[in-house]
């Protein structure tokens, strides 16, 4: 039953950043596609537009499921994992849509395509190969629980003679 809970938070630990990735990339691409449409000139024109219409409810719709996911992973991952994988893949699928769908670097150079292409692949190893923090580090060093006790029984002793008025010395 361990076994099982291990590998669902490990499949939320990648399919979070990728699921919030790419929904940020397709919002993205319509929200590029809807600035080549001519948009309505009121309200009522929103139904003689139905590409316009479609691809404004789309981008609605993937901003709703990119701040779910992204809530979603705020409670189940660390941030400082998610976040930088989550925007290195949307970045990467970017690139994939400029370079494949958009056709943005057919002027350039193969040597600058290579360099172009090289530098995504850095930053998406880059962002995939984080490790957590162990904030464990950070903190003082686990007391017993006898400590812990202890420390609580000496602090209420303290405050009760505070509250008497009486000097802890007499």
């Amino acid at each position: 039953h361990a076994g099982w809970l291990r590998e669902k938070r490990r499949m939320h630990c990648a399919a979070l950043p990728l699921a919030t990735g790419l929904a940020f990339a397709l919002e993205k691409l319509f929200n590029t596609e809807l600035g080549f449409l001519e948009a309505p000139r009121s309200l009522g024109g929103v139904v003689e537009a139905p590409a316009w219409s479609c691809l404004a409810v789309l981008m609605c719709a993937l901003g709703f499921v990119d701040f779910y996911l992204n809530v979603r992973a705020a409670a189940r991952m660390p941030l400082q994992v998610f976040l930088p994988v989550s925007f290195a893949l949307a970045t990467s699928l970017q690139f994939f849509q400029a370079m494949c769908i958009f056709g943005e670097f057919k002027a350039m150079l193969p040597s600058q395509m290579a360099l172009s292409i090289l530098g995504a692949v850095i930053a998406l190893t880059g962002a995939l190969l984080i490790q957590p923090p162990r904030f464990a580090l950070l903190g003082p060093p686990d007391r017993d629980v006898e400590d812990i006790e202890g420390a609580l029984a000496e602090n209420d002793r303290r405050r009760s003679f505070v509250a008497s008025g009486k000097d802890e010395g007499s």
